[in-house]
């Protein structure tokens, strides 16, 4: 016999359309700029690992600064693992990020991703990014899995920044960086528009061939 469900008991499980836009906009982090947000169908996904690659000087340094930024705004709470030590502190407050928001854990590249799971585990952080640097990630397909777990079951962001991407990882969501070149404009040597002339994306809803020009309002001292 089917149970049966008072109308008033199934109202209070139903989610009207503003409420449910609402909640999928809570599900996404932004990357601190409108149009790549457009381009990933709202920013870094909640609960799952994002990927950001790119060579030295495509801009990558710039986006992590940007979407650490943006959720610190939004008043999350946020860390960075830096397996290089590579953070420019005045670099990131220039950029928006104030230091005293942000937890900096310096580890190795070997033990970085160690750090980053450990981070998760301690719960309430909004984005966890580990920024590789350089280093190319030789971590076997079971640590990423761990770390998957890890932000799915603390529902955090989490953003892998490296040259390139990480073998086995596959992110929910991925942004390579490629063929950046920045372009100044005006006589003002501050004032300076960099241009991502080509950045491929995937995630869902997105092909494989996924292209677009965005264009950043970003200082000199941001690029990286």
């Amino acid at each position: 016999m089917a149970a049966w469900v008072p109308s008033l008991a199934l109202a209070a499980h139903l989610i009207t359309a503003d409420k449910l836009a609402t909640r999928d906009k809570r599900a996404y982090l932004s990357t601190g700029v409108d149009a790549l947000d457009a381009l990933l169908g709202g920013g870094w996904p909640r609960g799952a690992v994002g990927e950001l690659a790119g060579p030295r000087g495509s801009g990558r340094t710039s986006l992590l600064l940007a979407s650490l930024a943006a959720a610190i705004r939004r008043g999350e709470t946020v860390a960075l693992v830096d397996a290089e030590g590579a953070l420019c502190p005045r670099a990131a407050v220039r950029a928006g990020v104030p230091l005293a928001r942000l937890l900096w854990v310096r580890a190795s590249e070997r033990k970085a991703l160690a750090a980053a799971e450990d981070v998760l585990a301690a719960g309430g952080f909004g984005l966890v990014a580990l920024d590789l640097g350089e280093a190319t990630s030789h971590a076997p397909i079971a640590s990423w899995r761990r770390l998957k777990r890890a932000a799915e079951q603390q529902g955090s962001a989490v953003l892998v920044v490296a040259r390139r991407r990480a073998e086995g990882l596959l992110g929910a969501c991925a942004l390579g960086l490629v063929a950046a070149r920045p372009h100044f404009a005006g006589e003002d040597a501050a004032a300076v528009l960099v241009a991502i002339d080509t950045l491929i994306a995937r995630g869902k809803g997105m092909g494989s061939d996924d292209t677009a020009k965005l264009h950043l309002q970003r200082a000199p001292h941001v690029l990286g």
